[in-house]
């Protein structure tokens, strides 16, 4: 049953994810990293204009060593329950008990307003993913990228990179999820520990959102799965309560309720709500395909001295 409840509204191919080639560039001019670590996260960092994630503004967000993008106090230690988290709120491109003590780098920019190919890059991913945003102008771009990460407890026998991109025109806010290959989901030392989660938190105990398999075994499978048809690839909008993922109406009825499971990507195919018994017709998010956009050439300025949060 488990693993048929994670397809739903997904894409599955057999052996894709995004090339590294294809992240946006993680050696720009303002690029940081976190220090070597289990928990620590980056200083604030300031969002001009203010961001809006679940209806609410924020003016600064914070890199979390354990895969988070926090808009308030990020937690001290992994949390191992399930969405939704109180008293935090944070984009979770994969919350997972990360260590970099022994193997791999976080990496996070300054908000970039003026490489115009990482600008070009995010407005053409906003306007082919959404049609009625096809107006959409970043004021700018956040970087954070999980590079060859191991897990706790200073573990590198297994690594993660991923990347999560976020943007905002001042009205508009959208996140990226960009998967290049996920070896691990839990901390395999402690049998008890609990599969990571992907997905939103809005710091109450009403607003949350997770992707299908978060806090599964076959959350591996992220890095071949996709809400917008290229392996990998995930995209949101996230400034309201109601996030869209694509402009497919009958896609996001399927995804939004748990109890709906697409079992192939044919757009003739019905969701099958198998607790509720009702039918969702045209379940069509468009099938997966190799990613063919122009690599991205990334600078080799050498990035500054590593810094972790010290309140």
């Amino acid at each position: 049953m488990e693993s048929f409840l994670c397809t739903i509204a997904i894409c599955l191919v057999a052996v894709r994810a995004i090339p590294l080639e294809e992240f946006y560039p993680y050696n720009l001019s303002v690029n940081q990293q976190l220090i070597a670590n289990d928990d620590a996260s980056s200083r604030a960092i300031t969002l001009d204009p203010p961001i809006t994630f679940y209806g609410r503004s924020y003016n600064s967000c914070k890199i979390h060593n354990n895969g988070l993008v926090t808009f308030n106090t990020p937690p001290q230690h992994f949390i191992e329950a399930p969405f939704p988290v109180e008293n935090y709120t944070f984009i979770a491109p994969f919350y997972g008990d990360v260590d970099t003590r022994m193997s791999g780098t976080v990496w996070f920019t300054d908000p970039v307003i003026n490489e115009s190919s990482v600008l070009d890059k995010v407005e053409n991913d906003i306007h082919d993913t959404f049609r009625d945003h096809a107006y959409f102008k970043p004021a700018y771009v956040i970087i954070a990228t999980w590079d060859q990460v191991g897990y706790f407890k200073e573990r590198s026998d297994k690594l993660n990179t991923f990347q999560c991109i976020i943007t905002s025109d001042g009205c508009a806010s959208f996140v990226i999820f960009l998967y290049n290959e996920i070896q691990w989901t839990t901390n395999e030392s402690n049998s008890m520990s609990k599969h990571a989660k992907i997905g939103f938190n809005d710091g109450t105990l009403f607003m949350s959102r997770q992707v299908p398999c978060s806090m599964t075994m076959n959350l591996k499978e992220i890095s071949r799965t996709s809400n917008v048809g290229i392996a990998g690839k995930w995209i949101f909008r996230v400034d309201t309560t109601n996030f869209s993922t694509c402009h497919n109406d009958y896609a996001m009825a399927c995804e939004s309720d748990p109890f709906c499971s697409c079992s192939t990507p044919d757009p003739q195919q019905k969701c099958i709500c198998t607790d509720l018994k009702e039918d969702i017709p045209q379940c069509s998010y468009v099938p997966v395909t190799t990613p063919t956009t122009t690599p991205t050439t990334t600078p080799t300025t050498t990035p500054t001295t590593p810094t972790t949060d010290v309140n």
